[in-house]
């Protein structure tokens, strides 16, 4: 029974390595209308123009108002799709230079936090209690400077504007997870890699926190920053993502998994509370 069990996750690993998407190649021989050059396939190589262009129509209209999506290329349904049944190994294929079967890992996470506002707006989610951290009177009561004083109460009025903006705070915070995971894999990937992998994986936690918003209603904010997702659901989908990203086994993906953690929180901890410790160490001299 083990054995095949094992078998079966085998076949599903090698079925998952392979990318899925594929393209209808025309193998005839075109001269391009604008440059003149001869070509085989969908697209010519000098200026880009399709070898199938025709007479504009409402066809055409409305695969123009779906670019933003990548309709005509490479399209946010098919990336979403991947970014769950083959999350680890579209990341390595969008990093070996097969970036042109996904859709951009940036604006993939401007239109998957634009749908977990929507979202949590249709649900009518809204975080009625305070932030857990505060700057307050700290720097009242220390005698910081007045512009100080003036700046953090600023600073306060970010931080719960962020409180309640779970979407968005997810990606200011997660600014701190990335430093974070690149202290604990830095030996797998460069700076950059891992930035861009990140920024693959925010998208996905953004789509699983839209789904849980919208199937529970609940408060999203306080599961697991700066992810707002439940923790043993983010915990399990990084689990995944990392086992197929950088090719580890199970446990040595899930305690990296919780390292990154650890120290993203610690560098956010350390991050706000540096302003008071000057302050506090500036008064005791």
């Amino acid at each position: 029974m083990s054995g095949n069990i094992r078998t079966w996750f085998r076949q599903l690993n090698e079925r998952q390595q392979k990318r899925t998407l594929k393209v209808n190649y025309s193998a005839e021989e075109h001269i391009c209308d604008c440059c003149g050059t001869s070509f085989c396939g969908n697209f010519c190589p000098q200026c880009g123009k399709k070898s199938t262009f025709t007479r504009m129509n409402l066809k055409h209209a409305a695969t123009e108002c779906l670019n933003f999506l990548g309709y005509d290329t490479r399209s946010v349904p098919y990336t979403a799709k991947e970014l769950f049944w083959r999350p680890g190994y579209m990341m390595r294929d969008y990093l070996s230079g097969y970036s042109q079967f996904y859709y951009s890992p940036f604006n993939m996470l401007v239109i998957t936090t634009l749908f977990f506002v929507v979202a949590c707006w249709l649900r009518g989610l809204h975080v009625d209690t305070e932030p857990q951290f505060l700057y307050g009177d700290f720097f009242v009561r220390y005698n910081a400077p007045e512009w100080m004083v003036t700046l953090f109460a600023k600073v306060d009025d970010v931080l719960r504007w962020l409180h309640q903006s779970p979407a968005w705070s997810a990606i200011l915070f997660g600014i701190f997870y990335i430093i974070a995971s690149y202290l604990v894999f830095r030996k797998r990937m460069n700076f950059v890699e891992i930035f861009i992998s990140q920024v693959f994986i925010f998208s996905q936690m953004q789509i699983i926190g839209t789904v849980y918003a919208l199937l529970t209603g609940s408060e999203v904010y306080y599961n697991m920053p700066p992810f707002a997702v439940p923790i043993p659901l983010g915990i399990a989908f990084l689990c995944y993502d990392y086992m197929q990203l950088f090719q580890l086994g199970f446990w040595a993906s899930l305690w990296r998994t919780i390292l990154s953690f650890v120290v993203g929180y610690l560098l956010i901890l350390l991050f706000m509370a540096t302003p008071m410790l000057i302050v506090k160490y500036t008064e005791l001299l």
